[in-house]
């Protein structure tokens, strides 16, 4: 009997273990509202509008931007706009080939470039500990997508 018992504990804590870690593929990240950059091919981009719209409200809002490596693996960041400043927060702990990290910063806004051969978003006056992870961050969305 105590073996049965410590069999359905293993099988329930493994479980519960795999269904919080489970990450999830470009299709059920854009059904989320995730923005989502699959090597270049950018869904839901119009959230990054919304975010930004929010930010010149000074409404608090929050979006995740769903990037995927070249085996699938998918990156989180998330950025949250808390009235005053945005967080960032970087999550590779999903990739397969990274050093698995959640890596946070706070940044003074986003900005959006727009030319006639892209649109890229970037964050603005980032500081902290992994500011020059958030100041690297961007998002291009170019060519066939541009509207």
């Amino acid at each position: 009997m105590k073996a049965l018992f410590t069999t359905l504990y293993v099988i329930i804590c493994t479980t519960m273990l795999l269904a919080c870690s489970r990450s999830y593929d470009p299709d059920e990240a854009a059904e989320r509202g995730d923005v989502v950059d699959l090597h270049g091919m950018i869904t839901n981009a119009e959230r990054l509008d919304e975010f930004l719209g929010n930010i010149e409200e000074n409404h608090s809002d929050k979006v995740r931007v769903t990037q995927y490596t070249e085996e699938a693996d998918p990156i989180y960041i998330d950025l949250a706009f808390d009235g005053e400043t945005v967080k960032f927060k970087y999550d590779n702990t999903h990739d397969e080939y990274a050093k698995g990290k959640v890596r946070t910063s706070v940044c003074k806004g986003i900005s959006k470039e727009v030319t006639n051969k892209k649109i890229e978003y970037k964050l603005t006056g980032c500081s902290g500990k992994n500011s020059d992870l958030a100041d690297a961050f961007s998002l291009r969305i170019q060519g066939k997508q541009l509207k």
